[in-house]
Protein backbone atom coordinates (compact mmCIF):
# COMPACT_ATOMS: atom_id res chain seq x y z
CA UNK A 1 0.00 0.00 0.00
CA UNK A 2 1.58 3.50 -1.36
CA UNK A 3 -0.09 5.13 1.82
CA UNK A 4 2.06 3.88 4.15
CA UNK A 5 4.88 4.44 2.83
CA UNK A 6 5.98 7.07 5.60
CA UNK A 7 9.45 7.93 4.45
CA UNK A 8 8.34 8.71 1.29
CA UNK A 9 8.95 12.40 0.16
CA UNK A 10 8.40 12.71 -3.66
CA UNK A 11 6.54 10.49 -6.42
CA UNK A 12 6.99 10.47 -10.06
CA UNK A 13 4.36 8.73 -11.84
CA UNK A 14 4.15 11.04 -14.74
CA UNK A 15 3.70 8.74 -18.15
CA UNK A 16 2.56 5.40 -16.90
CA UNK A 17 -0.63 4.82 -18.42
CA UNK A 18 -2.25 4.50 -14.95
CA UNK A 19 -6.34 4.48 -14.22
CA UNK A 20 -8.46 3.69 -12.05
CA UNK A 21 -8.80 5.38 -8.03
CA UNK A 22 -6.08 7.28 -7.40
CA UNK A 23 -4.61 5.47 -3.87
CA UNK A 24 -4.38 7.57 -0.65
CA UNK A 25 -0.67 9.14 -0.86
CA UNK A 26 1.50 8.95 2.13
CA UNK A 27 0.84 12.57 4.28
CA UNK A 28 4.99 13.12 4.25
CA UNK A 29 4.98 13.75 0.50
CA UNK A 30 6.71 17.00 0.58
CA UNK A 31 8.43 18.32 -2.53
CA UNK A 32 6.59 16.47 -5.53
CA UNK A 33 3.46 14.35 -6.29
CA UNK A 34 3.44 13.93 -10.24
CA UNK A 35 0.57 11.69 -12.33
CA UNK A 36 0.75 13.56 -15.23
CA UNK A 37 0.39 11.76 -18.82
CA UNK A 38 -1.80 9.05 -17.29
CA UNK A 39 -5.41 7.71 -18.04
CA UNK A 40 -7.42 9.24 -14.65
CA UNK A 41 -10.81 10.44 -15.25
CA UNK A 42 -13.67 11.91 -13.28
CA UNK A 43 -13.14 14.49 -10.03
CA UNK A 44 -9.90 15.36 -8.75
CA UNK A 45 -10.04 13.01 -5.68
CA UNK A 46 -10.67 14.80 -2.12
CA UNK A 47 -8.12 12.44 -0.77
CA UNK A 48 -5.32 14.66 -2.01
CA UNK A 49 -6.34 17.35 0.83
CA UNK A 50 -4.32 15.34 3.53
CA UNK A 51 -0.83 16.47 1.55
CA UNK A 52 -0.75 19.36 3.60
CA UNK A 53 2.87 19.44 2.90
CA UNK A 54 3.09 19.19 -0.87
CA UNK A 55 4.88 21.68 -2.89
CA UNK A 56 4.55 20.67 -6.83
CA UNK A 57 1.19 18.75 -7.95
CA UNK A 58 0.79 17.74 -11.67
CA UNK A 59 -2.00 15.91 -12.67
CA UNK A 60 -1.97 17.33 -16.52
CA UNK A 61 -2.70 15.17 -19.64
CA UNK A 62 -5.52 13.27 -18.00
CA UNK A 63 -8.96 12.96 -18.05
CA UNK A 64 -10.16 14.92 -14.61
CA UNK A 65 -13.36 16.44 -14.97
CA UNK A 66 -15.44 18.47 -12.49
CA UNK A 67 -14.40 22.06 -10.72
CA UNK A 68 -10.94 22.19 -9.65
CA UNK A 69 -11.61 21.87 -5.57
CA UNK A 70 -11.08 24.70 -3.11
CA UNK A 71 -8.93 22.46 -1.07
CA UNK A 72 -6.25 23.14 -3.31
CA UNK A 73 -6.04 26.93 -1.52
CA UNK A 74 -5.70 25.58 1.93
CA UNK A 75 -2.46 23.71 1.18
CA UNK A 76 -0.27 26.13 2.72
CA UNK A 77 2.81 24.68 1.02
CA UNK A 78 2.06 24.19 -2.58
CA UNK A 79 4.15 26.71 -5.14
CA UNK A 80 3.00 24.67 -8.42
CA UNK A 81 -0.31 23.38 -9.32
CA UNK A 82 -0.34 21.71 -12.90
CA UNK A 83 -3.57 20.83 -14.38
CA UNK A 84 -3.47 21.46 -17.66
CA UNK A 85 -5.03 19.19 -20.45
CA UNK A 86 -7.79 17.95 -18.68
CA UNK A 87 -11.52 18.22 -19.18
CA UNK A 88 -11.94 20.65 -15.67
CA UNK A 89 -14.99 23.29 -15.69
CA UNK A 90 -16.39 26.08 -13.13
CA UNK A 91 -14.50 28.74 -12.01
CA UNK A 92 -11.04 28.74 -11.00
CA UNK A 93 -10.61 29.26 -7.32
CA UNK A 94 -7.96 31.93 -6.28
CA UNK A 95 -4.75 31.01 -4.41
CA UNK A 96 -1.91 32.77 -2.99
CA UNK A 97 0.42 34.62 -5.31
CA UNK A 98 3.36 32.40 -4.43
CA UNK A 99 0.98 29.67 -6.14
CA UNK A 100 1.59 29.22 -10.09
CA UNK A 101 -1.55 27.37 -11.24
CA UNK A 102 -1.43 25.81 -14.68
CA UNK A 103 -4.87 25.30 -16.06
CA UNK A 104 -4.55 25.72 -20.13
CA UNK A 105 -6.35 23.19 -22.14
CA UNK A 106 -9.54 23.22 -19.90
CA UNK A 107 -12.10 24.68 -21.93
CA UNK A 108 -14.77 24.52 -19.40
CA UNK A 109 -13.23 26.44 -16.81
CA UNK A 110 -13.51 30.44 -16.24
CA UNK A 111 -11.34 32.74 -14.18
CA UNK A 112 -13.58 35.08 -12.43
CA UNK A 113 -10.41 37.38 -11.08
CA UNK A 114 -10.13 38.92 -13.78
CA UNK A 115 -6.31 39.06 -13.33
CA UNK A 116 -4.04 36.76 -14.96
CA UNK A 117 -2.75 34.19 -12.17
CA UNK A 118 0.70 34.93 -10.79
CA UNK A 119 4.08 33.20 -12.79
CA UNK A 120 6.19 33.77 -9.79
CA UNK A 121 6.42 35.12 -6.93
CA UNK A 122 9.64 36.75 -4.91
CA UNK A 123 9.97 33.56 -2.84
CA UNK A 124 9.99 31.09 -6.36
CA UNK A 125 12.35 33.94 -8.22
CA UNK A 126 15.56 33.54 -5.04
CA UNK A 127 14.60 29.59 -5.49
CA UNK A 128 15.82 29.64 -8.67
CA UNK A 129 18.88 31.16 -8.17
CA UNK A 130 21.54 28.39 -9.35
CA UNK A 131 24.42 26.93 -7.35
CA UNK A 132 26.58 28.47 -9.88
CA UNK A 133 25.42 32.03 -9.13
CA UNK A 134 25.49 31.50 -5.98
CA UNK A 135 29.28 30.75 -5.72
CA UNK A 136 30.08 33.91 -7.88
CA UNK A 137 28.35 35.73 -5.62
CA UNK A 138 30.50 34.36 -2.59
CA UNK A 139 33.54 35.19 -4.66
CA UNK A 140 33.04 38.80 -5.44
CA UNK A 141 32.09 39.25 -1.87
CA UNK A 142 34.96 37.59 -0.59
CA UNK A 143 37.32 39.83 -3.34
CA UNK A 144 35.61 42.88 -2.04
CA UNK A 145 35.89 42.26 1.59
CA UNK A 146 40.00 41.56 1.08
CA UNK A 147 40.62 44.32 -1.45
CA UNK A 148 38.99 46.47 1.31
CA UNK A 149 41.02 45.05 4.00
CA UNK A 150 44.00 45.32 1.74
CA UNK A 151 43.72 48.92 1.01
CA UNK A 152 43.01 49.64 5.05
CA UNK A 153 46.50 47.94 5.84
CA UNK A 154 48.19 50.10 3.02
CA UNK A 155 46.30 53.11 4.56
CA UNK A 156 47.60 52.25 7.94
CA UNK A 157 51.33 51.56 6.97
CA UNK A 158 51.64 54.52 5.14
CA UNK A 159 50.70 56.63 8.57
CA UNK A 160 52.93 55.18 10.56
CA UNK A 161 55.44 55.54 7.77
CA UNK A 162 54.50 59.39 8.10
CA UNK A 163 55.07 59.36 11.94
CA UNK A 164 58.14 57.56 11.69
CA UNK A 165 59.63 60.45 9.11
CA UNK A 166 58.51 63.11 11.14
CA UNK A 167 60.14 61.61 14.61
CA UNK A 168 63.64 61.39 12.25
CA UNK A 169 63.39 64.77 10.57
CA UNK A 170 65.70 67.28 12.38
Amino acid sequence: NIGSMTSLMELQLGENHLSGDIPSMPTTLQIALNLSSNRFKGDIPVTLAKLTGLEILDLSNNKFSGEIPTFFGQLGALTQLILSNNQLSGEIPKFGSWVFVNTSGNEGLTNTSHTEPPRTSAKSEKAKMSCAEIIFLAVVAAVFADGGFTILCFIAMRIQIGKKKKLIAP
